[in-house]
């Protein structure tokens, strides 16, 4: 089917199976934003495209998501997402960064290096220039070195993570690295806590807590369901950000976003601008509204970019060869 796209903002289209194994229709636009020192906004000169597939950060399914799909059944709220690098504009042993949206937010402090001596006597962190906001500096991480016959160990909210022990590890505490990015109300303190890992990246569909929300696959669902969903799938399972980034309902137009703690402006400050999409489906005899929903947020300090990517939805089960056209348009800067 073809796609018209009338707007100034990049746009795909995709076919989906929904829960009941129905085609469904994604249409996704994308509106990208350069943003000035002063927290202007101007149309991106090479806007991203609409992503079609997770782009992990190293080997897939062992590193964390650095970029996910924008193609999903739809998001019931929307995702709040923070990449760069914490730092000063000279080397410190911490750094505190902030992001929010609105009411929504999070803290992180952020360390150089540490590492476990003789004592139980937390290390004095190393000055550092940048460290990665990648959850593979958070806390988490596996532990295989564990007695003969018994399983390997993992954190499954962060298995690519720092400082993970199983409760049988066998490895020597000395010499281990600390996490680099944790949340200042759960420390570390000791190397077998297990506190919350603290990141602003997408987490990946097997982590904690989507791995919660989709559903149950046993021996019902194999006779039954396999391979569609499990009836049980929790809508929230679509959702990308992080535990406490996810906002039940679209920041509106002139929502405050704030980023303090990263290089190398330090400060980024901007109000979200106002993007309205709009589209339709031109079927062979009539032709169906779409409506858009703000999906995901995405800040890029590094880049000084933000992304707001949007998605419409329609079941076309049965009606694929007469869909002719898809078209969109949007209002914004």
């Amino acid at each position: 089917m073809e796609l018209v796209n009338r707007s100034r903002y990049v746009a795909e289209r995709a076919l989906l199976l929904d829960g009941d194994g129905a085609e469904t229709l994604a249409v996704v636009l994308k509106a990208s934003f350069a943003v000035s020192p002063r927290g202007r906004l101007a149309p991106a000169a090479q806007p991203p495209p609409v992503r079609l597939a997770d782009e992990a950060s190293g080997e897939p399914g062992r590193s964390s998501i650095l970029r996910a799909s924008d193609l999903c059944p739809g998001k019931p709220g929307c995702d709040l997402v923070l990449l760069g690098h914490a730092g000063r504009s000279r080397p410190a042993p911490q750094v505190d960064v902030l992001f929010r949206v609105g009411a929504m937010g999070r803290e992180a402090r952020v360390f150089g290096e540490r590492r476990w001596g003789g004592s139980a006597t937390l290390p004095d962190p190393a000055p550092f220039e940048s460290v990665a906001l990648t959850w593979e500096n958070a806390w988490g991480g596996r532990d295989e070195a564990v007695p003969e016959g018994e399983p390997a160990e993992e954190d499954p909210r962060n298995p690519v993570g720092i400082g993970f022990r199983a409760r049988k590890s066998r490895r020597p505490v000395a010499g281990e690295r600390l996490p680099q990015v944790e949340d200042p109300a759960q420390p570390v303190r000791g190397a077998l806590d297990r506190p919350t890992p603290a990141g602003f990246g997408f987490v990946a569909p097997h982590w904690e807590p989507r791995r919660s929300f989709g559903g149950t696959y046993d021996a019902a669902w194999r006779r039954q369901r396999a391979p569609l969903p499990p009836t049980d799938l929790d809508p929230r399972y679509h959702q990308r950000g992080a535990p406490g980034l996810v906002a039940p309902a679209p920041p509106p137009a002139g929502t405050p976003v704030v980023v303090t703690g990263v290089v190398p402006h330090g400060e980024i400050r901007f109000e979200l601008p106002r993007v309205v999409p709009a589209g339709q489906i031109f079927f062979r005899t009539r032709k169906v509204d779409l409506s858009f929903s703000l999906q995901t947020v995405l800040v890029d300090a590094d880049a000084l970019l933000v992304e707001l990517t949007f998605g419409a939805y329609a079941r076309v089960h049965g009606m694929t060869r007469d869909v002719e056209c898809v078209a969109v348009e949007a209002e914004g800067p």
